[in-house]
Formats: structure tokens, sequence, C-alpha cells
């Protein structure tokens, strides 16, 4: 350890002190400035040694075409996405060649979704405008979480490009968003806009304390025309932002909140089930105020082709009044059916059905589930989900002495089952009893890998006998009928909630 050496003077001391101070420094400078460069240069390295190793990648020796079909393929594993992080924004800081070809490629950048929390999507918003060029914009804006001033400046931002919109799709919140944002879309002129979604979750507390222009179907929004919009989801806050249906072929009236909301009066909703151009019908909740009994005039749906319900009590007694002669698809969920209409001896069957589901769907006796099956007989596929067997259709209609000697579904082919846990081997009997009933043996049963496991565990003779009256198919969690797109073979818009179809289900699994 070196000691100081103390001169005659202060000055002298401190003096030297501060040279070897300012040398250190120099030097400390020279060395970090050349620790810059050396960073430069590895850098530098880096990359070049890089470029060599992907010049021989496949993936990055393609094409840009190819690689822009890629990317596109890639994109639509992550449209009506609300959460980050976006694909879009992967592919782009994945290496100097997707940079370049992403940047460049408008269709990467047509679909911006706001998410609940975000505080960039102002400058990413303006980014993506920029970069999708003229094409067509998909816009999901959930603002659920974001403060109003915040949701007029994206809205203004989309506004300025409204003649792009393809996909607008809008979540909210609260009153002043129910005021504020229609007011804002009120005389939009929307010329390529295909489909619209709109929900506020501000339930009130009665129908009569807000006056709301919902007694016809006069557009509130889009005023100046949205020649090409034909397909529409609601909540049912969303009768005070109603746009022209006189061409949607595709409606979904969805109300899941808790508490009410405004709800469509009984003639503006028969206004909305007579829709000419109506081809797929969606309800979930009470959508409407209907007056009990309801009136017994039919209701002509001449092209509706997929209708579904789900928590909609009065789709049962309301069923008996449909004239849907190209209705192929039916699907009830959540609903229970009590006592049959009457004057129902002969009811109407609906002459194109093909397939008719039921899920959570409970009948009170063997009337009401003989009813339902005459109203359906032409199906060719039943499809039954259920935490358990009792009262489901086949339950209903197999445990009753009413059953003897009456013929029901004689087309079906095939029945998809799939049925929780809590049932008992004893599930198999009204299946076995439909297909000894059958003329021939072609029918066909799709059951899930985990419920023929749970009847393997304890056999019986009556499975044993069910494989020998009828084929009986597998299924894995994959191929799953209860949770395919809607409407079939269209593509997914997505749901108001979370993204969560209501009518999804999975398969049970087997509890122990």
């Amino acid at each position: 350890m070196s000691t100081i050496q103390y001169h005659p003077t202060k000055d002298a001391v401190l003096s030297k002190l501060h040279q070897k101070r300012s040398k250190c420094k120099a030097e400390r400078e020279v060395l970090a400035h050349r620790m810059e460069e050396l960073d430069q240069e590895l850098s530098q390295i880096e990359a070049e040694c890089a470029a060599v190793h992907n010049a021989c990648i496949p993936l990055l020796m393609l094409p840009m075409e190819i690689t822009c079909i890629i990317f596109h393929f890639a994109l639509g594993y992550h449209t009506r996405r609300h959460r980050e992080p976006y694909f879009e924004v992967i592919a782009s800081h994945v290496c100097r060649r997707w940079r370049s070809i992403s940047l460049t490629y408008p269709r990467l950048w047509a679909s911006f979704c706001h998410a609940e929390d975000s505080h960039h999507s102002p400058d990413r918003l303006d980014a993506y405008l920029d970069r999708s060029g003229p094409l067509g914009l998909e816009l999901c804006l959930n603002f659920r979480k974001t403060c109003l001033d915040d949701q007029l400046v994206l809205l203004e931002k989309t506004l300025n490009h409204a003649e792009r919109w393809k996909f607008f799709t809008v979540f909210g919140t609260g009153e002043e968003f129910l005021i504020k944002i229609p007011s804002k879309i009120k005389a939009v002129y929307v010329p390529n806009l295909k489909h619209f979604t709109f929900s506020c979750e501000a339930p009130r507390h009665s129908d009569e304390d807000l006056n709301l222009p919902v007694n016809g179907l006069i557009p509130t929004i889009f005023r100046n025309g949205a020649p090409k919009l034909q397909s529409v989801t609601f909540d049912c806050s969303s009768v005070a932002c109603l746009p022209s249906l006189s061409n949607v072929t595709t409606l979904r009236l969805e109300y899941q909140h808790a508490g009410k909301a405004y709800r469509f009066p009984w003639a503006t909703f028969l206004l909305i089930l007579t829709l000419p151009s109506l081809v797929n019908l969606s309800l979930v909740g009470d959508v409407f105020r209907g007056p009990h009994p309801l009136p017994p005039d039919l209701i002509a749906m001449n092209n509706l082709v997929h209708l579904r319900c789900s928590y909609y009590g009065d789709l049962p007694p309301m069923l008996h009044l449909l004239r849907a002669p190209l209705l192929q698809t039916l699907i009830i969920h959540n609903d229970w059916f009590g006592s049959p209409p009457e004057a129902s001896a002969n009811p109407y069957v609906f002459p194109s059905l093909r397939s008719v589901a039921f899920i959570n769907t409970k009948f009170d006796s063997f009337q009401s589930a003989w009813y339902f099956a005459q109203l359906t007989e032409l199906a060719a596929e039943v499809l039954i989900s259920a935490e358990n067997n009792i009262n489901t259709v086949f339950w209903a209609l197999q445990r009753s002495v009413e059953s003897s000697n009456r013929i029901y579904w004689s087309k079906v082919k095939r029945i998809t089952c799939n049925l929780g846990s809590f049932g008992s081997w004893d599930d198999v009997v009204p299946y076995l009893h439909f297909a000894r009933a059958r003329p021939k043996n072609d029918l066909v049963i799709r059951i899930f890998e985990s419920l023929d496991q749970r009847w393997r565990q304890k056999p019986t003779p009556e499975y044993a006998a069910l494989k020998e009256a009828c084929t009986i198919e597998l299924m894995d969690a994959e191929d799953n009928p209860f949770a395919e797109p809607w409407p079939p073979g269209e593509r997914n818009l997505g749901s108001l909630h979370d993204n969560c179809d209501p009518f999804k289900v999975d398969p049970y699994q087997i509890r122990t």
C-alpha cells in the first residue's frame, strides 16, 4: 500500500492528483471508444455470420410471394384475437428479410385490434393504417377498459378510413359509451362493410326508463349507407345502435350480461324474424319482450337455413309457428320443453331439416319430446350433449309406456352423444331401444373416447347389444362436432364475450 508523500504545500499535492485523474479519464474515454468500436465490429460480424447461415436455410430462400402466402396463412390462426403478441409484429422482428417483406405486405397489417388496457394503440393504429395501404380493414376496438377520450381518439382515426372498413367490431361499457359512440357513426357511409359487431355492457333496471327508437327497423347508424353489410352481431344494448338490416343474411342477437338490458319489442322482433334476406339466426338470452301467451300467427322465415338458440325460453312455444321451408340445422342450448302447444296433433314438419342438436336441453314429459320429434321428423342427424342423460329427448321418449309402437326420426342415420360422468350404465338403454326399432341396421352412433371408456369400465349386456344393433364410431377431442364454426362452412367471426362461442361444448371427461 503506497503512502502519500506530503509536499510543502497543499496546492502542489492537489495539482498532481488532478493531473493523474485527468490522465485516467482520458485513458478510460479511449478504452470506452474502443469498446464501442469493438461492439460495432462484433455486431457486424454476427450479422455477416447470420447472413451466411441464413443463406442456407430453405425457409429464408423462398420467393417473396411464397413468404407472403405463408404469412397470410399464419395470420389466419391469429385473427379475431384480443391479446398481444400479434403475429404481424412477431414476423417483422424475426430477421431483416422477414422485416423487409412484412413491412411491405399490406394484407399483414389490414387487421387491427385494440386491447382493453393497451396504451400504445394510437401510434400502432397509425402504423397499421399506413402499412395496409388501400386494403379493406378488419378493426376490433375493445373499449371496455378504455377511457372515453381515448376511445374517441381511436374512433376518429378509423373514421378517416371508413370507406375501407370491412369488418368492424366495437366493445364498450356504460351509458355514456352507448350515447357517444353511436352518435359518431350515425351518418357514416361504409360502402365495403360486410360484418358489424356492437356490444355495450350497460344494463338498466327496467326497459321503460329510456326511450329508444326500437319500434321498427329504421337505421340509427350508417344512415348514409352500408350496401354490403351481410353479417351483424348485437347484444341487447344494440337496439340503440341499429344499422340497416335489409341485406343482412347472418344475424346474432346475444345477451349474456348480468341484469336487464334493452330488449326488442315483440313487433320489432317479428320484423327481424321475417327479414327476407335472413339465412342464419343465432339467439342467446331474452332478446325481446314477448306477449304471453304468444299470438297464434304464423311466422314466415322463407330463407332461413341455420337457427340456433340458447337460454331463450320463448323458443319452445314458438317453434310450431315458424314456417321455414329451407331450415337445415337447428341447435337448442340450455332450454326446457314443457307442455306442447294446444292443437298440436299434426304439427308442421320442417321439410329440409337435416340436423338437430340438443345441448343441455331437457324435456319434462313424453308429450313434449314426442311433439318436438314430430317437428323435426325429417332430420338425418341428432346431436345430444348433456351432463347426464336424465330428461334428455331420448330419455323422455324411451322411458314412457306411450312410446310403444311409435316410430320417430325415421330418417336419422347418425346420432352423436356427449354425456357427462354423472350418468350411469343405463344411459345406453334409450339408444339401444331406438336402434332396435329401426327396420335396417344402418344407424351410426358417435361417441367420444371418454364415454366409450366409461361404458367399458362396467361391462353390461346393453352396451354389447348396442354394438350389435348399430355401428359405434369413436371421436377424439379434436373431432368435436359441438365446436364447429357457425354458420356451418363460414368463417368464424368470434363472439361478444372473450371470443368464446356460447354454444361450444367440450367433451365430458371421466370423473373418478
